[in-house]
């Protein structure tokens, strides 16, 4: 069962990702969730699991499998896009340049990352700025505002993750080598 805060603060149940053997906490003090070990490191560190920028790209998509769908993105990057396009994969000359999770405004539930992440996400496109920034300090990752974006609100958690949102609600976490 998993359970989630969304953007009316009340509490969802599903059982989507009830296939995992790990085990979720609910924090009622804070209204947040305990980190699922892979998510807390993807914040603290930008690495997913065995996935990091810089690796090369054949060994990430070898981990991963064949994606549901490839695409030419910015500055010639090709893009790798997983779980509906909620997970992608940006690369340049056999380089991982980018990993970043999308949030689509449509999709009640969080995005479910290909298994061989072995990471969950437990956030949704419901999810607030302050929702976001209270899960971070909950969890002990510092924050701070980035300022490079005028017309959105954006966060750099850590030394190289980013996470933006639009409307106040979650739009993407990435990490990028750019």
């Amino acid at each position: 069962m998993l359970v989630y805060v969304d953007g009316l603060n009340t509490v969802k149940r599903t059982n989507f990702l009830a296939k995992t053997a790990e085990v979720r906490h609910w924090n009622r003090t804070l209204g947040t969730i305990l980190p699922w070990p892979k998510m807390k490191e993807f914040l603290l560190t930008g690495n997913l699991g065995d996935i990091g920028v810089g690796m090369p790209i054949a060994d990430a998509l070898s981990l991963l499998g064949r994606p549901e769908r490839t695409g030419k993105g910015l500055r010639g990057w090709t893009i790798e896009s997983y779980a509906g396009g909620c997970f992608q994969l940006g690369h340049y000359e056999g380089v991982l340049g980018l990993i970043g999770i999308y949030f689509a405004s449509e999709r009640i539930e969080p995005p479910e990352l290909p298994r061989a992440t072995k990471c969950v996400v437990p956030f949704s496109a419901s999810t607030s700025v302050e929702q976001f920034k209270a899960y971070l300090d909950a969890n002990q990752i510092p924050w701070m505002p980035d300022l490079r974006l005028e017309d959105a609100t954006a966060l750099k958690v850590c030394t190289s993750v980013y996470a933006s949102f639009d409307d106040d609600r979650l739009c993407s976490v990435l990490v990028s080598s750019k």
